[in-house]
Parts: structure tokens; sequence; C-alpha cells
């Protein structure tokens, strides 16, 4: 009975480890499009995560030791600029204190092929461009 129950948790641990190697393999495909600016006081991460052709989601990291980030409008701050101009997001997150993320969405026309998120007026750097051309 002993060997069957050590059996048993050999099989669970060595599945569970498989599952963990798979899943950062299949993560480091999508960190490709994850882009950082750190050239100012605030250090932005932006990342595509969702894509379709009514609309566009990105996770959003700020980070900071110098600025509450509770200041910041972002719907005001972050545009999309696509083939048809530039668009505010639909969606973005309440930051507060040093360190916020969360996801921006906005809304499309019809499907994108080259985007450029743009933040605007974060201290030291008043433009920050991200381009990713989709495929």
């Amino acid at each position: 009975m002993k060997k069957g129950l050590n059996f048993i948790s050999l099989i669970i641990i060595t599945s569970s480890l498989l599952i963990l190697v798979c899943q950062k393999g299949g993560s480091s495909a999508d960190s490709q499009y994850s882009k950082i600016d750190s050239s100012g006081v605030i250090t932005v991460s932006v990342q595509p995560v969702m894509v379709s052709n009514s609309s566009i989601e990105f996770s959003v990291t700020f980070s900071t030791h110098s600025v509450p980030l509770d200041q910041f409008d972002l719907k005001q701050l972050i545009t999309l600029k696509t083939d048809d101009g530039e668009i505010h997001p639909y969606y973005v997150p309440d930051f507060s204190s040093h360190h916020g993320s969360g996801s921006v969405i906005f809304k499309l026309v019809k499907p994108v092929k080259t985007i450029y998120l743009t933040v605007r007026n974060i201290p030291d750097n008043p433009e920050r461009i991200f381009k990713w051309d989709l495929k």
C-alpha cells in the first residue's frame, strides 16, 4: 500500500513539474511583444494580451518611487494610433501609490496591422511611443 502511495505521489509531482515547465516555455513567446520604457522617473511596461477585430487589450504597468500615480488620468494620457486615426481607451485601471498595473482596452472599428500606443505627459518624458506590427 505504501509503495502504491509513493508511486502516485511521484506521478503527481512529475506531472506538476512538467506542467510548470510547459507554461514557462509558452509565456516566453508572448514576452516578445512586451515593451518597456524606463527613460524617466516612471518605468512603463506595455504588452498586448488580446487582439480581436473589435478591440485590443494591453497589460500596462507603471512603476516609480518618485511620484504618486493616482494623479494621472490614463484615459487622457494614453492613446492608440491605427490606420483609422488616434483613439482614447474605452477602459483604464485606476492607479494608486507608486506601482500600478492593469488592463487598458480600446475599441476598434476594423482589424489593425500596425499600432502605436502613446503615453503622454508622464514626468521626465513628454511622449513614450510603443509600436507593434500585428500579423
